[in-house]
């Protein structure tokens, strides 16, 4: 327990739209660009799953390397308060 406030604390977290939608983009031409270099010979469901997995990680990438080395966060908390 932390404190007086038995429950903790929560808080508002606040989501930049328009990089996300950037970052969403930029991940999908990544992941378009990766597979049709390696799509010759292979099943669909190899290359869904590989096309996923690319997907997930460059967009995963792609925030983390904006939130901490550029400083521009996707994901930014605006602040903490207790929870009742």
């Amino acid at each position: 327990m932390s404190g007086s406030y038995p429950y903790g604390f929560a808080g508002w977290f606040v989501v930049d739209i328009r990089l996300l939608i950037f970052t969403v983009v930029v991940s999908l031409l990544v992941t378009v660009g990766t597979m049709s270099m390696i799509s010759k010979g292979r099943k669909r469901k190899e290359l869904l799953k590989t096309g996923v997995f690319f997907f997930v990680a460059s967009v995963v990438f792609n925030i983390l390397i904006l939130n901490t080395v550029f400083d521009y966060p996707v994901f930014r908390i605006e602040s903490f308060f207790p929870f009742p």
